[in-house]
Formats: structure tokens, sequence, C-alpha cells
């Protein structure tokens, strides 16, 4: 994908997303495509996408208390099923009142994965 200004993604004989790499690699449009690209692979996350009063929120399945913000994310949104990609090179931790535990980890190459488990807390009003 480097050497390309444009790029086709086929899977299984049929096209998936034509475009620059880079959007490609950062906003895929199918699932198939977001899991294709990339080294680790991308975080799928289920959940419902939804506006509170000035913030955009993520609420991954199987959390009943609480929601992550999106940052960028326009407004629009009204309880939306959505799948939330995250590159781990784009994730960032920032001190938090989050508190959670470690399920498990391991060693991916170079890599550590950490499955954790927890809730987030509800996002802070923004200044």
């Amino acid at each position: 994908m480097v050497l390309a200004d444009r790029v086709a993604v086929m899977l299984d004989g049929k096209l998936q997303q034509i475009g620059s790499a880079d959007s490609i690699y950062h906003f895929p449009e199918t699932v198939s495509v977001a899991r294709f690209t990339g080294n680790p692979q991308t975080n799928l996350l289920p959940g419902v996408i939804f506006n509170t009063a000035n913030t955009v929120c993520f609420r991954p399945e199987g959390v009943t208390d609480g929601w992550l913000e999106l940052l960028g994310a326009g407004p629009g949104y009204n309880d939306q099923q959505v799948i939330v990609h995250v590159r781990p090179e784009d994730a960032v931790v920032v001190p938090a009142t989050w508190t959670g535990t470690a399920a498990s980890s391991g060693y991916l190459c170079a890599a550590q994965r950490a499955r954790l488990s927890g809730v987030p807390a509800p996002p802070r009003e923004r200044d």
C-alpha cells in the first residue's frame, strides 16, 4: 500500500473498497477491510452510539452503566447500532476515574495485548 496512489481491496473475489492507502487504513468501509488492514489488527467494538448534551458517546455492547466519549465525532446520532474500530496506535491512555482489572494479557509479536474488564466513568464536561 506504500507505493500506490489508489488501492483496491478485494476479498473473496469481491471488490470491497477503493481509495488512498490512508483512507482505507483509517476509514475502512466494511468490517472485512478493517480486519484485513494493519498489523496488529484493529479492535472492533460493537455497541450503540448516541448524543448527550455536548458530546457524542459510545456504549460498548454488554456495558450497562457507562460510556466512552468520541472525540471528533459530529452530532446527529440517536441510538444507532455501530461497530467502532480502534487502531492500537490511536489509543491514548489518560488519567481518569475509570477503574478496571486486567482480565488477561499476552504478547503478540512485539506488541502486548491486555483484555480489561470494568466500567468506564461517564464523560466529563468540556471546559
